[in-house]
Formats: structure tokens, sequence, C-alpha cells
């Protein structure tokens, strides 16, 4: 084992990279190319290293996390998901250890020892998500101990002697830095409060008005309010609300409360929809994240939204709860001083990595020239023209010898392809938020020769495609996107699976003139003009600027998030109010 005294001034100098280069070899059996390195100084210089996908992110991590860690600072890396944290720090572990430090990580379900002792190690890995919510499980118990007016010192949030879970860190390294940092930065964790279940009477209420959403038809009984879509019952629509027999369970409720479930009921069967936005998973809705594919373990709906959707899908309804303490993703990660980010598409996000964050984008080149082929983009008339494309270059692709891995945007679409495949005898595996368990194993196993792989979204897999060498010769793996996504860098993340360091590889992106890009980016009544004029012509520029417009609109939304916090923030100071605690409730 290497020990080195801790110091303010490590740089990485030839000497450093001698070194690290020997560690690695001799205790994972890898070295680190000159590009990691190169990556590496912009991960020390509070930077986004763009690297592209299968450059080697997970060992580039070591080299910042090693020199900041033998600084003396505490280090968390955040990765894509649990898996790959508990999966990482394990790894590399061998390699930390030469250098005399430890290495730790944490994931959901972990008790609180196991918690504290990972954070207690010089480098910890784990997720956003597990770090904010210590971080909110801390300030809860803190504040607990100011109001009860205990003496400082004792002890908090737990059993005597325990004190918090996560000391302080100061340094953040973020995998998938544009997932984490621009998709999600918008969203709330939150620590809830589990309310008590749900009366009698209100349970019959959200079922009674699912029932009755199913038979109100919009311009008659409701209309749809822009700019949100909110929904409102005409005079039609309440006197039949009014007149309709009601279980004699709902007898307590008023006649508003009433109403105001039936608009709810109808709103979400608008605009939230199965396989889409969520999954329903052993008598359960999970909700699916929309940029990476997965369930979100743990979250759901505000406002009776998520009772309304259980109460549509027939399963048992969940209490009802409130907020205790919350952040979103992009006030945790502002409260370190030293933050920096690894992901293979962030050159689009770069105004917004530097004015949010302080942080500037750097492109590193690959250690290998790239072989991928972009093949010409298609675009057809309606989705089952275009679904019957799919299947056709992918019969012609498989034959051929290679993996073909086709990209879905949600389970719905994922499962309509996995149909069309069966029925044209295709065998083929499906990666989505139904079977998120076998993730690693399924796209580990997704480059042998003729295998067809059907996933959602592929950002944050963090597990490579290693090609067999029948595939390699064929001309290696095949990658199908569906549809265009609301941003580009997701498009990039999917063509990005194929000729991985140097390996040969295509990517084709397929589109249609139903694909939903065309509502997100240029809003519903435009889209429908658009599609009754453009059918007949390929018209891919129209899709390429709703694409934009619909990363405008999401940067503004972004924008407008981080000066509204900045603005409550403020606000809370003057009232004596911690924004993170204190949640203010109507």
């Amino acid at each position: 084992m290497w020990t080195f005294r801790p110091r303010s001034d490590l740089t990485l100098d030839e000497a450093w990279k001698a070194r690290l280069r020997a560690a690695a070899k001799s205790e994972l059996g890898i070295e680190h190319y000159d590009v990691q390195f190169r990556a590496a100084r912009v991960l020390l210089n509070r930077g986004v290293a763009e690297m592209e996908t299968g450059e080697g992110k997970t060992l580039t991590a070591t080299v910042p996390l090693i020199l900041k860690a033998l600084e003396g600072r505490r280090v968390l890396l955040a990765t894509a998901n649990d898996y790959l944290a508990r999966r990482d720090a394990e790894w590399m572990q061998p390699l930390f250890a030469k250098f005399g430090l430890k290495v730790g990580y944490v994931q959901a379900g972990q008790g609180r020892h196991l918690r504290q002792s990972a954070y207690r190690c010089d480098v910890t890995y784990g997720t956003v998500r597990e770090f904010a919510f210590d971080y909110l499980r801390d300030r809860l118990a803190e504040t607990s101990r100011m109001r009860s007016a205990l003496p400082p010192g004792s002890s908090h949030g737990g059993p005597s002697g325990q004190g918090p879970i996560q000391p302080r860190p100061e340094c953040l390294i973020v995998d998938e830095a544009d997932s984490v940092l621009i998709d999600e930065a918008r969203m709330p964790l939150i620590i809830s409060e589990r309310g008590a279940a749900l009366s009698t009477a209100e349970e019959a209420c959200f079922r009674w008005c699912a029932e009755m959403a199913t038979g109100l038809r919009e311009g008659e009984h409701y209309l749809q309010l822009p700019p949100q879509g909110d929904v409102a019952l005409t005079s039609d629509g309440t006197a039949r609300v009014l007149t309709c027999h009601r279980p004699s369970e709902m007898g307590p409720l008023l006649l508003s409360e009433i109403l105001i479930g039936v608009e709810r009921a109808i709103a979400v069967r608008h605009a939230i929809h199965a396989n889409r936005h969520y999954v329903v998973h052993d008598a359960r809705v999970d909700i699916v994240d929309e940029f990476t594919g997965r369930i979100s373990a743990g979250r759901a709906w505000s406002a009776g939204v998520h009772q309304a959707i259980e109460a549509r899908e027939q399963v048992p309804l969940s209490p009802q709860t409130r907020a205790a303490a919350q952040i979103n993703v992009q006030e945790f990660v502002r409260r370190f001083s030293d933050v920096s980010g690894m992901t293979g598409t962030a050159r689009e996000s770069a105004a917004e990595f530097q004015s949010i964050y302080g942080m500037r984008v750097q492109s590193i080149p690959t250690h290998r020239r790239s072989r991928r082929i972009h093949w010409s983009t298609l675009v057809f008339p309606d989705t089952a023209s275009k679904d019957a494309a799919v299947v056709k270059e992918t019969v012609s692709v498989r034959d051929q010898g290679r993996a073909v891995l086709i990209g879905t945007r949600t389970v719905e679409s994922s499962e309509r392809l996995s149909q069309m495949l069966s029925a044209n005898g295709v065998e083929h595996v499906v990666l989505n938020a139904r079977n998120p368990e076998q993730e690693a194993a399924i796209v580990a196993a997704a480059g042998q020769s003729q295998r067809v792989t059907v996933a959602t979204n592929m950002a944050g897999r963090g597990t490579d495609i290693r090609l067999a060498d029948p595939v390699l010769q064929a001309g290696g793996l095949h990658v199908i996107g569906t549809e265009f996504h609301a941003a580009r860098r997701i498009d990039r993340q999917l063509a990005g699976r194929c000729a991985r360091q140097g390996d040969p590889g295509s990517f084709r992106q397929f589109a249609s003139w139903d694909d939903e890009i065309l509502d997100l980016g240029l809003g519903a009544d435009d889209a429908q003009r658009l599609r009754h004029r453009s059918r007949s012509h390929r018209g891919l520029r129209h899709f390429h600027q709703a694409q934009r417009a619909a990363e405008l609109r999401r940067r503004h939304e972004r924008t407008q998030l981080s000066q509204r916090t900045e603005r409550l923030h403020e606000a809370y100071a003057v009232l004596g109010l911690d924004p993170v605690v204190d949640v203010l409730t109507d």
C-alpha cells in the first residue's frame, strides 16, 4: 500500500500519472489513457468533461477522487443508480486501497449504521437522490433537536451517540451530469410524513370520480384550459355530476369536494398515461422516469393525483402524504463548494452548466477514432408504417450476423414493437421499467450475434455492450432510434451505444408524423395542422424545429426554477424560516 500525507497542492503532473497508471495496472489490470487524464484535469477544476460513451468514465473518476481525498477532503461520487454505485465502489476499491483510502457506498434500503460508515470513508459512491435524502433526514433531526430546546451537543436523529448520518462533504463528482443536473434539476426530493389512511368517504369518492370521468365528453361536459390543460366542468357537466347516483359512503363530503375530484380524474385521464408515465406492478402504481425509462422508486404524485390514478387502475389506494422536508436537485448540488461532472452529452447544455452551476464544458477526444456510421433519418406517414420499417430493417441487419438495439421513448412503444417483432418471428428481449432487475444482464448480452434488444431510454445505463467477435467482423452493433426525444442529448446517448472504443457500428433515426415530439415542441394545434399539410413529404426539418423548441421551453423552465428558488430563499430568510424543513402547505 502506498501512503501519502494529505497535501493541499496535489496536481496531476507526470509523476502522478505514472503512479496512478502503475497502481491501476497492478490492482485492476487496466491503465488510464492519456485522454482520461485530460478529462480528470477538467474534473479537478470544476468542469464538465464530455466523454463519448464507452471511454471509461468510471476509471477516469478515480483520478480526481484520489487526489481530492488525499488532500483530506471527503468526496461523493454520484452515479446513475444504486447498482452502479455498488459496482463501481467495489470494482475500484483495490485502487483506492493502494493509496491508503477507504471507499464506501450508500443505496436505498441500507440501515443507518451502514450509511454512517459509508459517509465516513474517504470516498463515497451513491446517487444524488440518496445523498439528498440523507441530508434532509439530518436537517429534520437537527430541527427537531433545536425545537425541543435540547442543549448543544445532544444526540439527535436516533439513539444516543449516533449523531448525523452525513458529515458535511466538500466535493461532488456527478456521472451522467446532464441527466442529473439538467434533466432532473426540477425534480423535488421530498421526505413525506405518511398521513392517515383515506376515510371510507374519500376512497369511495376517488373510485366514483374515476368511473364518472369515463362518461363525460370534452366540449360538452368539460373544457381543457390553456396553457397547462387544466380541466373545468361546464354547467352541463356540473349538473350531470350532481344528479348522478352516488354511493351512500360519499354522504359526508361537500359537493365542492366531489366536483374537484371529478375534474382531477378527467385531467389524469388526459395527461397521465399507463406504460408511459407509470406502470402498474404488484397492484401498485410506480412512476416511470421520462429521461431514463426506469421506475422512480418511492415517488408519488401529490394533491390526490396518485390516488386518482390508483382508482382508475382499480388498485388499493395509498394514504395521502404531506411534505416534511424538501429540496430539489439543483438546490442540493449548489450546496457543494466543489462540483464537477462527466457525461457523454453536454455541449447542448453548456450555457446552463455555466450559468447555473459555474461549470465549464470541455469535450474530450476519443481514445480511438470513431467508426460510427450515421444512416440517413427516415420519416413515415404514421406509427404503423414506421414500426413496420423498423422491423424490416431489424431483420435485415440481424441476418448479417450483427446485433441490433432498438431504443424507444416509452414502455408502451417498447411493448408494441415487441409484439410486432414476435409476429414476424424475430427473437428478442425487452428492457423497460417492468424488468429493471434484469437490466445489467440484458445490456451486457446485447452484443451477441443476431441478438435483438428493445429498450426504453438508454441514458445512464452504465453497462457496456461488449460485442462478440462475429458481430465485430459483421459490422458491429446497429442502433435504431424510434422517435426523437425532447432533448437532442438523449438521441446522442442512444447513438453512443454503438461504435465504442473504435468498434464498428451504425445508427439510424426513424420518425413519423404521429410522434409526440411535434406536440411537445410546437403545441397540439400547430402540430395537427402540420400533420395534415405535411404527411405526404419528408419534412425532417419540422422535427428538428420541434425538438429545439422543446429544449428551449425546458431550459426556460429550469432557469425560472433557479430564479424562483433564490427569491424563495430570500423571502424565507426575512421570515426567519428554513426553506428545507419549514415546508409551507395550503
